[in-house]
């Protein structure tokens, strides 16, 4: 089926001349479809005709302009933000568990969409604080990437009177939920869901104890610090002062740092990361130094399958 046969299944509204809406409290897009000017010369007239690609145009929900984002195909599948958002959020509900809070960020063109949901099932670990599952989804609107659902954690430490949190997004080694289907998603996710949140209980002890007495090399160190200067100077000076901070460190000393240290040291300066390209290289940096345990990639590697087949 071509995009304007499926523009009501997938939530837009026909407006009328090849254009088609979608607004919600984070924006409004606009897909329209597009065609060769008009030219006219001595010899010939070159009328104005459709072309396959669809231009996307987004407006901020405080703005007043669409601004054009680029284009997608015709076989474009489109989810809106909102309806996406509250299906996860209704199957994370079914699982008998609440939702403490999320943290939505989004491309600086708004064409995708980056909501860190953290679900209320703590652990506590003496040696860190309260950790909790979290259930990352991911939209876009350009093409650039399919939607998808993955996993996470989130860590709650209490400093300076108040509740600090640090969130970080597995990108890789836990794998992610490709294939959403809205009119069954809320009763197919929430299995996966729930066995989600048990696999994290069962296992993120054993996650945290893997890297927390685990020395990491000077050498693995600076390699890892060079990926993030790739990102920018000044990430890398910010993410050196948070290891100088925890390991109480000086300039020119030698630094005796744990992989969670420099963990943590990445996704506490990810966390408060604004530009989502950025936040997307830190984390997966992040990751790469992680170690997981064996039974928790096999058993995600279960729930995705499971997941997928019943899709």
């Amino acid at each position: 089926m071509t995009f304007e046969q499926r523009v009501v299944s997938m939530g837009l509204y026909d407006k009328g001349n090849g254009c088609y809406f979608y607004e919600d409290q984070y924006g409004t897009i606009l897909y329209r479809t597009l065609h060769t000017l008009e030219l006219v010369n001595d010899y010939e007239v070159f009328e104005s005709v459709a072309v396959p690609p669809l231009g996307i145009f987004i407006k901020h929900p405080n703005g007043n302009d669409f601004k054009f984002v680029g284009i997608v195909s015709d076989k474009y599948k489109f989810i809106g933000n909102d309806v996406l958002n509250d299906t996860i959020r209704g199957s994370i509900l079914q699982t008998g568990n609440a939702i403490l809070h999320e943290n939505i960020s989004f491309s600086p063109n708004r064409a995708r969409m980056h909501n860190e949901i953290v679900v209320r099932h703590e652990t506590a670990v003496p040696q860190v604080g309260n950790v909790y599952p979290q259930i990352i989804i991911r939209n876009t609107y350009d093409g650039t990437g399919a939607q998808n659902i993955g996993y996470g954690l989130c860590i709650s430490r209490y400093t300076n009177f108040e509740d600090v949190f640090t969130r970080f997004s597995f990108r890789n080694k836990l794998g992610a939920i490709a294939q959403i289907h809205l009119s069954n998603a809320v009763s197919t996710m929430t299995t996966p869901f729930g066995n989600y949140i048990s696999v994290f209980a069962e296992n993120i002890i054993d996650l945290i104890e893997a890297n927390f007495d685990n020395q990491i090399s000077p050498e693995e160190m600076l390699s890892t610090l060079d990926l993030i200067e790739e990102i920018g100077k000044k990430r890398r000076k910010e993410v050196s002062s948070v290891i100088k901070e925890m390991t109480g460190s000086e300039d020119g000393e030698r630094i005796n740092i744990t992989i969670w240290q420099l963990f943590l040291a990445i996704t506490r300066y990810s966390t408060l990361e604004t530009n989502l390209n950025s936040k997307v290289l830190l984390e997966s940096i992040a990751e790469r130094v992680l170690i997981v345990p064996d039974r928790m990639l096999r058993a995600l590697d279960t729930i995705n399958e499971q997941t997928r087949l019943a899709a």
